[in-house]
């Protein structure tokens, strides 16, 4: 595996002191040490080299990506303002101590490496990645899906109830609050290809979405709570989301195929769409002799900047089996499936509950047949109804449940 200076700095700072002068590059490019003898005045680029201060020439030819450790003090101003890096170990560390340090942080990574080429060979599991990536990191990560769930997250997270934030719930989503430390700048992130750390508490979160090709599949999340963030975490971090992404496009399965293909049936039919042919296929299969009810719901302000709409939608499509959940016309649109009356109590209550946790108000329609389909905006126009004249008779009253209305907050 190759490295960086950053990488370097950080591990040999761990067990002597050691300055940094010169802007590194941020990519892994740099190959293995070589000792430097003397026998030429040029330093290679992507070339690390070891060497003692008063060894170096005074007329060196320097590229962009060249790193250099002096041992034995600070050498010249030409090495410290110039295009390399130069890393110079203060104390009286011998030259040979230094180089077997670096080689042996070069071996660690090459393990770490081979781990994650191993997992992914063998059976690219999320949670075996995590495991093997911890003492690299030190500090908890929780990986999910492009449906909030978590796929894996570090064995220290249930071991220390001060780390219970990262827990998933009963469900395995991830926890509301943990959403809502990793929006950047109010923005639900899916679409940003580029890694980015929010600061919270005084602690660095590290985040960095997944993709295959141009789709979101998931996201890495990493809490620098337990070790500080370090320069070198953050290329570390992209090193390791770059095999969760390989591995997170092995767990594409039918059953994310069938959500989507429920939300279009029922998104088509509320805009009054034809329905496309797989869409048909699928209402005639599994839709066309059931029930449903149609629910609106409108998140409150501040619930609207803290978390997603594809967190809310998400949580309520696996809390409620059966249901489509999507934004529609500024608010989240469900379809609820009705099985028998028990079923259907069971999903009031839960609903009453997600209300509640999401700060949402919502207004519920009656019972859909499959025969009254055709009629769906008429259904979904009781919902607006509902939820309108239940928050005007009862403003002030944090839940109100009228005949086919359900308001919350």
């Amino acid at each position: 595996m190759k490295l960086n200076s950053d990488i370097l700095y950080d591990y040999l700072n761990d067990t002597m002191p050691i300055r940094s002068f010169g802007k590194g590059v941020g990519t892994l490019k740099l190959h293995r040490p070589k000792l430097y003898t003397g026998e030429t005045n040029e330093f290679l680029p992507n070339q690390l080299y070891v060497a003692l201060v008063d060894q170096l020439p005074v007329d060196p030819i320097l590229h962009r990506g060249t790193v250099i450790i002096c041992v034995g003090g600070i050498p010249l101003p030409v090495y410290t303002t110039g295009t390399c890096v130069c890393l110079s170990v203060l104390d009286s560390t011998d030259l040979f101590t230094v180089f077997n340090r670096i080689q042996d942080i070069y071996d660690r990574m090459d393990q770490w490496e081979e781990a994650l080429r191993s997992v992914l060979a063998k059976n690219a599991d999320i949670q075996e990645m995590l495991d093997v990536s911890f003492d690299i990191l030190n500090n908890p990560m929780v990986v999910i899906d492009s449906e909030y769930k978590v796929v894996g997250y570090s064995k220290i997270i249930d071991e220390r109830e001060d780390l219970a934030l990262y827990r998933p719930d009963s469900d395995h989503m991830i926890s509301q609050d943990l959403v809502s430390r990793s929006i950047w700048e109010n923005e639900t992130n899916m679409t940003m290809k580029r890694p980015f750390t929010v600061i919270y508490e005084n602690n660095v979160n590290f985040s960095s979405n997944l993709f295959d090709e141009s789709r979101y599949i998931g996201n890495l999340s990493i809490s620098f709570v337990l070790r500080p963030f370090r320069t070198s975490d953050n290329v570390l971090s992209q090193f390791l989301a770059g095999y969760l992404e390989r591995a997170l496009q092995h767990l594409t399965t039918l059953t994310h195929v069938q959500t989507d293909l429920l939300r279009d049936v029922f998104r088509s039919l509320l805009k009054g769409y034809s329905l496309s042919g797989s869409a048909r296929q699928y209402f005639d299969t599994y839709i066309k002799k059931t029930s449903y009810r149609c629910i609106r719901a409108v998140p409150s302000e501040r619930s609207r900047k803290k978390i997603p709409t594809e967190y809310i939608c998400n949580l309520l499509e696996k809390s409620l089996l059966g249901s489509a959940a999507f934004e529609y016309d500024s608010g989240i649109v469900t379809f609820l499936r009705i099985d028998d009356e028990k079923s259907e109590e069971a999903d009031r209550a839960k609903i009453i509950q997600l209300m509640k946790k999401l700060e949402l108000s919502a207004g519920i329609s009656t019972t859909i047949p499959f025969s009254q389909f055709h009629r769906i905006r008429f259904y979904y126009r009781q919902t607006e109804i509902a939820l309108d004249f239940g928050t005007q008779i009862h403003p002030k009253k944090e839940f109100i449940i009228l005949k086919n209305t359900l308001c919350v907050i």
